[in-house]
């Protein structure tokens, strides 16, 4: 699901959206992503890397969320395709 602008209640499916130019992708919620979000997220990115012109954030749900990926090896696959990581609140 994507949350579309103006509001994160205004959702779509990837296939409504499908060749839309995107500017800003945001990995999270108002609870930050999860351990499987961020799994997800990697196994889709693996080897590719986020256009240079796209704001890509990754928002983490915890310390201990960031220390499981890193030793997942997923930080780094999200930080070579582009993502810059939030601080975990």
């Amino acid at each position: 699901m994507i949350a579309y602008p103006d509001s994160p209640g205004n959702v779509k499916t990837v296939r409504e959206v499908e060749g839309l130019k995107v500017d800003q992708i945001a990995v999270g919620s108002c609870t930050n992503s999860s351990y499987r979000d961020l799994m997800t997220v990697a196994k889709i990115l693996k080897g590719k890397v986020a256009c240079p012109d796209l704001e890509f954030g990754v928002a983490p749900g915890s310390r201990q969320l960031i220390e499981m990926v890193d030793e997942a090896d997923v930080l780094e696959t999200l930080v070579k395709a582009g993502a810059r990581i939030f601080e975990a609140a």
